[in-house]
């Protein structure tokens, strides 16, 4: 269940390309200073008596990004820790790539005058910090190549969700609600958006794309859940709808709700962005991605409309595969654990 608090239903007036999915992951074994790849993919076994007690102090910054910790700040944080190390949800010149799209959209019209700066800021800051966590595989790249941070103080875990409540639930489930907000029993597809109701989360381009599709694709509806004005108290389950569209055009990393969806058995449809492509969208069996344009989008909707319900059912089994072997909340717990580990005790950085 998306606990969005708002839902607005949009429906036509009367009525692919396949690979094979593999779960394979590149192995590694030695010094996890110099795994390049996702901490979430190793196997790491739970320590009930970890050798010595961790304290932990947790510094966090809300929404939205672009301002750093000042140097007093840090200097503060440099005393009082002997370990410091900083967890990335993205970086800033991530955000050029969507302050991109948003300049090329209508609706926005903004300038990236200001966005260089700031990330010119982040590099002569970051180095400060001995250790940094990426949680997309993309965000650890540019550390690595951008922001000049060495390999061996840039690692990547991404992530998870509760597999418990993301498990995908009854079919007679997703039926019942489909009926209770209006879905007629002669759809032949149901979009699913969940996301706040503002124009950086794309819904623009999304309205004129589905327009487009409601010409010639009778029967396909499109569910929106999200905040605003029509707050009813509704969410969106994830097993009422064919395919979840994920369409924004904000600087972000990893947005969870592609991996809840993903986690409860639904594929997906994201806007191809370089932290989603990298690390979550790693196989097209999942869906289908799309420029975050008006043409592109309306391509994809039509590729996913032409290959019909029962094909994406395979290709949403495909996606929990994938999910539950990478993603989940213990498999995060797991790889924190043994990262602050490995930074205490020399021995912990050797895997397996």
């Amino acid at each position: 269940l998306f606990t969005i608090p708002a839902l607005l239903l949009l429906h036509t007036p009367t009525t692919s390309i396949c690979t094979t999915f593999s779960t394979h992951t590149k192995p590694f074994s030695g010094d996890l200073h110099i795994a390049q790849l996702a901490w979430n993919s190793l196997k790491f076994s739970e320590i009930f008596f970890p050798p010595i007690p961790l304290k932990i102090a947790v510094f966090s910054r809300k929404w939205p990004i672009g301002s750093i910790i000042s140097q007093g700040v840090w200097s503060n944080i440099k005393r009082r820790t002997k370990v410091n190390s900083s967890t990335w949800f993205t970086v800033y010149s991530e955000s050029v790539g969507s302050n991109i799209y948003q300049d090329l959209t209508p609706a926005f019209n903004r300038s990236l005058q200001g966005v260089i700066p700031i990330v010119l800021n982040e590099i002569r800051f970051f180095k400060y910090y001995a250790h940094h966590v990426a949680t997309s595989d993309s965000c650890g790249e540019k550390l690595r190549d951008v922001y000049q941070i060495p390999s061996k103080r840039v690692h990547v875990i991404v992530n998870g969700v509760d597999h418990h409540k993301f498990r995908g639930e009854d079919s007679n489930f997703g039926h019942e609600f489909r009926f209770k907000i209006g879905v007629l029993k002669n759809a032949n597809i149901v979009l699913g958006v969940a996301g706040r109701l503002v124009k950086d989360k794309g819904h623009p381009i999304l309205h004129e794309a589905f327009s487009n599709l409601m010409a010639s694709h009778p029967h396909v509806y499109l569910v929106l859940a999200g905040s605003g004005p029509c707050n009813k108290g509704t969410g969106i389950r994830a097993n009422a709808i064919d395919i979840f569209v994920n369409l924004t055009l904000r600087p972000q990393g990893l947005d969870l709700t592609l991996m809840e969806a993903m986690m409860s058995g639904t594929p997906v449809m994201a806007s191809r962005f370089p932290s989603i492509k990298g690390t979550i969208f790693v196989d097209e069996e999942f869906g289908f991605m799309f420029s975050p344009n008006v043409e592109s989008l309306t391509e994809a909707l039509e590729l996913a409309v032409a290959e019909g319900a029962k094909r994406l059912v395979q290709r949403g089994k495909a996606c929990r595969d994938y999910v539950a072997s990478m993603f989940t909340a213990r498999k995060m717990a797991l790889a924190y654990e043994r990262f602050f580990l490995c930074i205490k005790i020399a021995t912990f950085c050797t895997y397996p």
